[in-house]
């Protein structure tokens, strides 16, 4: 994809529906040195053209940290790096391809992200349940800065490994529930357990690690995986019911419409009909959340 430049003095950008992938984003990132909003929906391409012709070896194991199959971590954080002195809300959106493809997501620290307040970012680039340092479990704080007031983990993250919507076993090979793909000491989502863990413990002291946050969001999806089950939003929005309103902080949890690896229509349009956009504002977030009527997806 060709970049046009953008001028100097840019100060927010939104990219939606869009294949622009980590690299894209870096060489345009450049452009923009004084950049203090940006909001990527980064629509996710299997390697080749056709994901029938590239699937995953079944006897390679799941994927870890080191994996770049689909996202390159290592150069989106570079690319964010790029604006870390400027940037003050980013809304981030990794929308899984169609292909039998799936990612662990390593964590990005924005520890250092001079003036951001607003975060909004997979729960799985935010925090490695697996990743130590000095012999213990990384914090959730620890990849925030001190400046951040919102914000909103999403589960993109966990979407991203169960490929789309559910986990295809390549080449239609019959996995077991229980072996290392699915084994909870290997898995790299979080469970509902775990995430109430994780935000219960960061909420308990946040004032000291993050003391201006006001907000903060969980951004769960409607679907259900035979590997996986579902999202027991109750159970997470009661266990953190204690500490909403908690030193005036907002502690909500949605379930969300999952969003589409493309946009529905003819193969050749461009028409956004039964896409849903990128859940960047409260008003997208309102619209997504009457699931009610739809059929859980499985």
């Amino acid at each position: 994809m060709e970049i046009i430049p953008a001028t100097s003095r840019l100060q927010s950008l939104t990219l939606g529906y869009t294949h622009l992938n980590e690299r894209g984003l870096y060489r345009l990132l450049l452009t923009c040195p004084n950049l203090r909003s940006l909001k990527y929906d980064y629509w996710v391409q299997s390697p080749g053209e056709d994901p029938e012709h590239h699937q995953p070896d079944p006897m390679s194991g799941p994927p870890n940290t080191t994996s770049q199959a689909l996202v390159d971590v290592c150069t989106l954080e570079q690319a964010l790096r790029l604006i870390k002195d400027t940037l003050q809300a980013l809304h981030l959106h990794i929308v899984s391809p169609r292909g039998e493809w799936h990612q662990l997501l390593r964590r990005i620290s924005f520890r250092d992200f001079a003036r951001l307040t607003t975060l909004h970012a997979p729960l799985q680039l935010l925090l490695n349940k697996q990743e130590k340092v000095d012999g213990k479990t990384m914090k959730l704080h620890q990849s925030l800065p001190a400046t951040l007031q919102e914000l909103w983990p999403n589960d993109d993250g966990a979407v991203l490994w169960l490929n789309h919507y559910d986990f295809i076993s390549p080449y239609n090979i019959d996995w077991t529930l229980n072996d290392m793909w699915f084994g909870q000491t290997n898995h790299p989502i979080h469970t509902d357990e775990d995430i109430v863990r994780v935000v219960e413990d960061y909420l308990s002291g946040f004032h000291i690690h993050t003391p201006a946050l006001r907000s903060l969001k969980l951004l769960f999806y409607f679907f259900d995986s035979p590997a996986w089950g579902q999202r027991d939003i109750s159970m997470i929005r009661n266990a953190l019911l204690p500490f909403n309103g908690h030193e005036r902080v907002t502690v909500s949890v949605f379930e969300l419409l999952k969003r589409s690896y493309k946009c529905q229509g003819g193969s050749d349009s461009l028409a956004t009909n039964g896409q849903y956009p990128p859940y960047f504002q409260e008003r997208s977030i309102e619209a997504a959340t009457e699931t009610d009527k739809y059929i859980r997806e499985h």
